[in-house]
């Protein structure tokens, strides 16, 4: 079921796509601020590198060091190249493809250059969303090079380069083709919605975390909605680091998963539920939680402890929205809309929560 929910949201987002750019990207380009081990910045000049025949007419958007190799972020990668590594991709290649051929920089498919051998891709969408325009990305590492900190580096190195347009608007081909128009709206955030899964892919979300991403939420099936730039609205990170513990516990053996259980009660604790983005990740954690550990004593024990020692205003709002009862309206740090969240507590959530509820009564 988890990965049936999983699998929609990919095609939701997959046909969610907009009119072609006509921004460019030049061949001189700098890194600006740290990665992951040892990476230094420098300034790209107008040399030609002798590659394979399928890398043939990139174009280098910046470069750097990592780990001692020469890594370069590029673009106009050949139709040909995807297709032959579409056994390597999370994705259809035809959405690859798709992409390649209308989108034009920021946006689009790069790739990760690491001593004359592209690495991975990096597809970035740029998406109308409930009046928002987002930059949804999606990342591939070929094979052999995943695990090697490639990963982040590719999420790091496009976030720089796609950030410089957040806030602002983006000149696109108008609807006719014919001449060019403003987008509806700025650019608002780059959106990943990171398949974390409870803790079993927790290596992922690990990895945009340190590309610079934040957490919004957590929504049902365990998907992690992550943005960047990171700003107050996003997850702390004291919150954020006792996710991952609980992920590093989710992603071992299954006897000792029950490790995790006061590292999540402790998001629960830290959580607004005057923000519907707070609301979703109570909903889905609880969700997974009940249906995990609910048998257990020690599990049965630590919610009761979760619940007698809320404030009095959460309790009240829990109380509220297990009656479908809805509160007053309250300012929103992250619009729901723009995630595309409920933002509600499902029925089974709702049950279970009134049962303990009661019990304080």
């Amino acid at each position: 079921m988890v990965r049936k929910r999983i699998n929609k949201v990919k095609k939701i987002f997959s046909n969610a796509l907009l009119l072609p750019l006509v921004m460019t990207v030049g061949h001189k380009s700098a890194v600006a601020s740290e990665v992951v081990g040892t990476l230094e910045s420098k300034e790209m000049g107008e040399r030609q590198q002798a590659l394979p025949a399928e890398q043939a007419g990139l174009t280098v958007v910046s470069e750097c060091l990592y780990e001692g190799k020469t890594c370069r972020l590029v673009t106009n990668i050949n139709n040909s190249f995807i297709e032959s590594h579409s056994s390597d991709l999370h994705l259809n290649p035809q959405v690859y493809l798709k992409l390649n051929n209308w989108a034009i920089a920021p946006f689009g498919v790069y790739g990760l250059e690491v001593d004359g051998l592209i690495v991975g891709l990096h597809r970035i969408t740029p998406i109308y969303q409930n009046g928002y325009l987002l930059a949804l990305v999606q990342t591939d590492i070929f094979g052999k090079y995943r695990a090697s900190g490639y990963g982040t580096l590719l999420r790091k190195l496009t976030a720089i380069e796609v950030g410089k347009i957040v806030g602002k608007f983006v000149r696109i081909k108008s609807a006719s083709g014919e001449g060019e128009e403003l987008t509806k709206f700025p650019l608002s955030y780059l959106f990943s919605i990171n398949e974390w899964d409870y803790g079993k892919n927790g290596a992922s979300t690990n990895s945009s975390l340190k590309a610079g991403y934040g957490i919004a939420c957590i929504s049902e099936g365990g998907l992690v909605n992550m943005l960047f730039p990171k700003n107050e609205s996003l997850w702390g990170e004291e919150r954020t680091k006792n996710l991952m513990s609980a992920s590093r516990i989710l992603g071992g053996w299954a006897e000792h998963h029950r490790e995790a259980i006061p590292f999540l009660f402790k998001i629960l604790n830290d959580l607004d539920l005057t923000q519907k983005t707070e609301v979703e990740t109570l909903n889905s954690l609880t969700s997974f939680m009940d249906n995990r550990f609910g048998s257990g004593p020690d599990y049965q024990r630590t919610f009761d402890e979760y619940i007698n020692g809320m404030s009095k205003n959460n309790l009240e709002l829990l109380s509220k929205m297990t009656k479908g009862i809805t509160s007053a309206e309250v300012v929103q740090k992250i619009p729901p809309d723009l995630l595309r969240i409920r933002g509600t507590l499902s029925e089974a959530v709702k049950d279970r929560l009134s049962q303990r509820l009661d019990r304080f009564k």
